[in-house]
């Protein structure tokens, strides 16, 4: 029988360490949320982060990810399937737009159900 040899592993936890994803498990703990939690940087780094101006007008990252998460929140009662594709609407360059956002729930490092959230492009 033949097994195939793993040449590098590139975990959660690693991409986490590495911001490719960022940890949001903490706020979506206080919004009722079940398992660990992450975006990707694009998605953060994209939509989350406030200009200085914006922090000065009350705009915060954990208020925008806390949006996003009663939006998915909501929008995920009844639904089953673990891909789930949603509309938030996201400051951009000072005005609003509608983003469509994915969410990914997969198997995690030790295989118990983790949830991503990112772009509709990325994986």
């Amino acid at each position: 029988m033949k097994t195939d040899t793993i040449i590098y592993k590139y975990t959660r936890e690693m991409a986490i360490r590495d911001r490719v994803l960022i940890d949001i498990t903490p706020l979506a703990f206080d919004m009722g949320f079940k398992i660990p939690v992450a975006v990707t940087n694009t998605l953060y780094t994209k939509y989350f982060l406030p200009t200085q101006k914006e922090e000065f007008e009350g705009e915060s990252t954990p208020s925008r990810i806390w949006d996003m998460l009663t939006i998915l929140y909501l929008t995920s009662k009844n639904h089953n399937s673990n891909v789930r594709l949603f509309t938030m609407a996201a400051k951009f360059k000072n005005s609003y737009k509608l983003v469509t956002v994915k969410a990914v729930v997969s198997p995690g490092d030790t295989s118990d159900p983790v949830l991503t959230i990112m772009l509709p492009n990325e994986d």
